[in-house]
């Protein structure tokens, strides 16, 4: 496989000359090393005639189109990636993968399941200072603690 820079080489000299084997003597001179075959060459040239690019795949989304992703949704974080593709005239896809990979931005939504009344405060704060209170009494018992994270889900 040919390096970037010299598919590069191949694909400006083919658009001086129009002729493989130009290129294919050209590539000679400056690499040392014999050129890439006919059908190598003409296939670069197309790509990059066609998409701009060199290398396969799409090109990058421009700094520009993410600032702008990047501003809507602080602007309005509970938007939609399908609203914001609508208003930015952007693919829904590439703002998903914008806030995804590009900005790293999570999506949540937050669900409160257990409401806090003003009493559930000084409890809470009561059995603060009672277990802060007993640690300090005895050095063991922070490593007698057993912590359990449990919870039932349903789909």
């Amino acid at each position: 496989m040919a390096a970037m820079q010299e598919k590069r080489c191949c694909v400006l000299e083919y658009a001086k000359c129009s002729s493989v084997t130009s290129v294919q003597r050209a590539f000679l001179r400056k690499y040392g090393k014999s050129g890439p075959d006919h059908q190598s060459i003409l296939r670069w040239f197309r790509q990059f005639r066609g998409t701009g690019l060199l290398c396969k795949g799409r090109p990058r989304v421009s700094e520009e189109i993410v600032e702008r992703v990047r501003q809507s949704f602080v602007r309005c974080p509970q938007q939609s990636t399908v609203r914001a593709s609508l208003q930015l005239g952007i693919p829904q896809k590439t703002a998903w993968n914008v806030l995804r990979r590009r900005l790293h931005f999570k999506p949540y939504s937050l669900q409160l399941l257990q409401h806090l009344t003003p009493g559930d405060y000084a409890r809470l704060f009561d059995f603060c200072t009672r277990m802060q209170q007993a640690v300090e009494d005895d050095d063991d018992l922070a490593g007698a603690l057993i912590f359990s994270y449990e919870a039932t889900i349903y789909v």
